[in-house]
């Protein structure tokens, strides 16, 4: 809040400067607004504005990460001189009457006047004031496009390679390299002597090349054009970095001749002294920079990588005292050099001080816990490592600090030894699985803050060979491995195999009956969804499809300042719950849990199998808030994005051509695709990576359109909501809202298919709305199936008297044949693909001839994709005695063999997609062949889906026609009888031989 007042009516101009979200709001109207989070703008402003005489209140609102974040401000009259301005001391009231003021727009100051737009010189100058202002990435492209309207003009093209390779922080360094080149090429072919343009080639050759090039021109420019000392300080650097050492020291020899008393070659006679190392040298030549700038940086250094400690604790006392100690950082790094030299008292005074400001700052309790230790106080070190875990309890240093000085690990009252499992274990034989679980067990604590600390033991017991080639490489997650070995029968224990960055352990020698016994430590931060909250990062399974569990358990204590919430599932038994002194505990603990039945076709196993999952303090609503702050402002508009929107939308005029363009534009310029991830969309531009929806939703902000990114869930993946799940919901979609049209759902996941056609698993999947103002609402997406049930095949075989069959075959293909199809061929040569097809139909049809094919459509995604090719089938039909037999006429689907193969079934199926299928099959009788084979006509509507066949003779004809819709469905046990009853009427329809006479 800034109140001040003014003696007269007057013009005044007001500064603003940063590189946050900011809020203006003068005399109670919002004056101005910056949003750093839509869109990156010049981080200066200069507001011109006619104050009425009297008292006004300015307030500013800024977004900020810490207290150390603010703006800039100043204000000015209307020759750009301090304001002539009372500002009244004290505590002002944020509320009460003001003078008024008339808003008259940006300062725009004499750029204008000065360069009027047909000044040909306008735009490069115009680049050098954004860079001025502080708008460096809109200078930059400024200075791009003013020295490709005037290519021959040297200065603007040296100024733009400059741009490039000095001021392009925000860019990937190989584009911004790559984008200097040009400039720098250019420069050249104009002025080949040019000494600046002849710096820049060579520091390109430096970054990009190995060779000899950059010093070869380097030395020419030292001994050419001594004038610049850039061309010594590269030239001896690069020396320095390949080990010439005489050389390097020879250049700086010569550019301190050259240019004596400069600053950036003394500091390189500094860095060149420290790595020979000559203290000596390296001291005078920080001497010497003294006299021209501040050298304390170079002489702290200096004193700390020398170990003279006294003179570093000398040097940090004298500049604490000159510059002050605001942010107390002298005070710390002076407490570390007292470490060093022995002063531990001091150390501790200086650290305990530096505590009281902040109780949770873990580098100065653990420096003071340090002290105490060195001083041979213990208890005062333990109880500041206790205090350190009270006010910040993820400090899990502290943890590792007590388990390193021989305190008990975690949990290790409840721990279990290896003879007590065995022990226990009543188990004779060996189980039926190619391995055991004899202990699965999790202790979790979690504290006051969420975060938490699991301790994690298992013991495995192999039984056959298969168990061996499974179990033989371990990857264990845990931060802390406690312990991993391999117990042979006879006792002996066997170490394993650890290779330096390797993410598995090898457990050498492992053999049948042997056990593997592993214990971890896991150390979790507290969850951003929300402070003083915890939700599982997995859910705890006590069953398993691969092996049996003969003791699993997971027992979790936690504050009662956490609310927390459990979801059971399948459970042989409720858990088991209490206090265990501040904290409240569950204790799940199961035996002899066998191995679930091994069914083919299950679902998600948190459907079926036992399971526990936690939350604590933790909505729907907190979810789909942290998904909005995830999603808010990952879309910025930057200049380098404005730029690929123009050259996206062309002369598109209405928002659906601009929609068009975009999507056509995005699909070409970004190769890769991760679909569920969210990356900065300039960054996915000039790399050509990424997901491309941020920079769909940057587009479609630009060109004005409404959009919403909702957040779904994959249907298969909908396994309940009883509790909140982080990762339930993570397959974003854009909605897009023209005027006058339906809402179009785009993933953009493969440049190979239709963009608004969203996979079959979105189809009706339920979604978070996160740019609604109530982002855990679930919304659904539509499901249309319609370019599935549109596709269709049609078959002409024609049989030829000795058993062969033409085939001539036509199809529209359904969304997912066709992506593959595209792009399958994308990766192939063309003059490859007849042999390409050639191979794939024979593995369909069998020894065949592929005479011709046609693709239509191949290269136009909004379009199906039609397949159409004729072939010759060798020994279609087996030829007997003048009959032709074709075992498999349509041929059958097998779908009971596909998806109903048991007899019963203890564990839920899925179908795993929806089927659809649409053929017209004619088969042509050869010449004076007849045959009585009939199709069994069969139309049939079930819940689970639906089937259709027909068959009719027209003269030498035979036309089949057969459709079928089974949608994705989990089919429960209880039902799978009628299911499975289902698809054998289909298969009994689909059955027979077609038998043709012949004349």
């Amino acid at each position: 809040l800034v109140p001040f007042s003014v003696d007269k009516p007057q013009q005044a101009l007001l500064y603003f400067n940063a590189a946050k979200s900011f809020r203006v709001v003068l005399d109670d109207k919002v004056l101005l607004t910056k949003d750093v989070f839509s869109i990156q703008e010049n981080p200066t402003v200069v507001r011109r504005v006619a104050l009425a005489a009297g008292v006004h209140r300015l307030l500013i609102k800024v977004h900020a990460t810490g207290g150390d974040q603010g703006i800039h401000l100043a204000l000015l009259d209307a020759d750009g001189n301090p304001l002539a301005a009372v500002v009244p001391q004290g505590a002002q009231p944020p509320s009460g009457p003001t003078a008024g003021f008339k808003d008259e727009g940006d300062w725009q100051g004499a750029f204008p006047a000065a360069f009027p737009k047909e000044d040909p010189r306008r735009e490069a100058f115009l680049s050098l004031w954004q860079r001025w202002q502080g708008d460096v990435a809109s200078g930059r492209l400024t200075m791009e496009a003013a020295a490709d309207e005037a290519p021959k003009c040297f200065l603007w093209n040296l100024l733009a390679a400059r741009f490039y390779l000095f001021e392009a922080d925000d860019l990937p360094q190989k584009i911004a390299q790559s984008r200097a080149e040009r400039f720098v090429d250019r420069c050249l072919e104009l002025a080949p002597d040019s000494p600046m343009a002849t710096y820049f080639k060579a520091v390109l050759q430096g970054a990009n090349s190995d060779s000899d090039d950059d010093l070869i021109a380097l030395r020419k420019l030292v001994r050419e054009a001594p004038t610049d000392p850039r061309w010594f300080v590269a030239l001896a650097q690069r020396l320095e970095a390949r080990g010439w050492i005489v050389d390097a020291r020879k250049v700086l020899e010569e550019a301190s001749s050259y240019h004596p008393e400069c600053e950036s070659v003394e500091t390189a006679w500094i860095s060149y002294f420290q790595q020979l190392p000559d203290p000596r040298g390296q001291m005078e030549a920080i001497r010497r920079l003294e006299k021209l700038r501040n050298a304390d940086p170079e002489l702290e250094e200096f004193y700390s990588g020398t170990r003279q400690w006294p003179q570093l604790h000398a040097l940090l006392l004298e500049e604490a005292e000159r510059f002050g100690d605001r942010d107390r950082q002298f005070d710390y790094r002076l407490a570390g050099v007292d470490v060093r030299l022995g002063r531990y008292a001091a150390a501790k005074t200086r650290l305990e001080g530096l505590l009281a400001l902040d109780r949770s700052d873990v580098e100065v309790a653990l420096q003071l816990a340090r002290c105490d230790f060195l001083m041979g106080d213990r208890a005062a070190g333990f109880k500041v490592w206790d205090e350190l875990k009270k006010a910040k309890p993820d400090a899990f240093q502290v943890d590792l600090a007590r388990m390193a000085l021989g305190q008990p690990w975690p949990f290790q009252d409840k721990h279990l030894s290896l003879e007590q499992v065995l022990k226990e274990d009543k188990s004779s034989a060996p189980d039926k699985a190619p391995s055991s679980m004899l202990l699965d067990q999790m202790f979790t604590r979690v504290e006051p803050d969420g975060s938490s600390l699991e301790r994690y033991h298992g013991i495995l017991r192999i039984n056959d060979k298969e168990g061996v080639d499974r179990e033989g490489e371990q990857s264990l997650p845990g931060q802390v491995i406690l312990s991993i070995r391999t117990i042979k029968p006879d006792g002996r224990i066997l170490e394993p195999e650890q290779i330096p960055d390797k993410s598995t352990i090898s457990l050498q020698g492992l053999e049948p009956g042997d056990l593997v016994e592993y214990e971890y430590i896991t150390l979790k931060p507290p969850t951003f969804v929300k402070k003083n909250a915890y939700v599982t990062s997995q859910v705890w399974l006590f069953q398993d499809i691969d092996k049996p569990f003969h003791h699993t358990q997971w027992f979790i204590e936690y504050p009662k300042s956490i609310p927390m919430q459990f979801a059971e599932k399948h459970l042989p038994s409720p858990g088991t719950s209490g206090t265990v002194g501040d904290l409240l505990y569950r204790d799940w603990d199961y035996r002899d849990m066998p191995r679930a039945p091994r069914e083919p076709d299950t679902p998600n196993r948190m459907l079926f199998l036992p399971m526990v999952e936690a939350v604590g303090g933790i909505g729907w609503k907190d979810v789909g808030l942290f998904l909005k702050d995830g999603i808010t402002g990952a879309f910025q508009i930057t200049p380098e994005l404005e730029q690929r929107y123009r050259e996206a939308v062309g002369d598109a005029s209405t928002p659906e051509q601009k929609l068009d363009r975009m999507v056509k534009y995005l699909l070409q310029a970004i190769d890769g695709e991760n679909q569920t991830s969210w990356q900065d969309p300039t960054q996915t531009l000039l790399t050509r990576q990424g997901s491309r929806l941020p920079v769909m939703c940057a587009f479609l902000r630009l060109a004005g359109i409404p959009f919403r990114v909702l957040i779904a869930e994959a249907v298969p993946d909908r396994v309940g909501d009883n509790l909140p799940r982080l990762g339930q919901f993570g397959y974003p979609v854009v909605e897009v809202d023209l005027k006058g049209f339906s809402p179009r759902y785009m993933v953009l996941a493969s440049p190979f298919r239709a963009p608004d056609v969203l996979p079959w698993y979105l189809q009706g999947a339920r979604a978070l709305d996160v740019t609604s103002d109530e982002p855990w609402k679930r919304v659904t997406i539509p499901a249309d199936f319609s370019p599935w049930k549109s596709a269709k095949e049609t078959e002409v075989r024609t049989l030829q008297p000795n058993g062969d069959m033409e085939l001539d075959y036509r199809s529209s293909l359904d969304p997912e044949v066709s992506e593959n199809l595209r792009s399958s061929l994308n990766k192939i040569a063309k003059d490859q693909w007849q042999r390409v097809m050639q191979v794939a139909l024979s593995k369909r049809y069998g020894d065949i001839d592929l005479k011709e094919y046609h693709l239509e459509g191949l290269n136009d995604i909004l379009k199906p994709l039609h397949w159409d090719y004729k072939l010759l089938i060798r020994g279609y039909a087996d030829e007997v005695g003048g009959r032709l037999t074709v075992a498999d006429p349509l041929p059958a689907l097998h779908l009971a063999q596909a998806y109903a193969s048991l007899k019963d079934r203890t564990l839920p199926l899925t179908t795993g997609g929806p089927v659809f299928i649409n053929q017209e099959i004619t088969i042509v009788l050869p010449p004076g062949f007849s045959t009585d084979y009939r199709v069994q006509d069969l139309d049939l509507k079930t819940p689970f889906g639906s089937y259709f066949l027909k068959g009719r003779m027209e003269g030498s004809r035979l036309v089949i026609e057969r459709r079928v819709e089974i949608p994705y469905e989990i089919v429960w046990p209880d039902r799978y009888q009628a299911f499975a009853r289902f698809l054998r009427t289909i298969d009994e329809a689909e059955s027979g031989q077609l038998v043709l006479k012949g004349p």
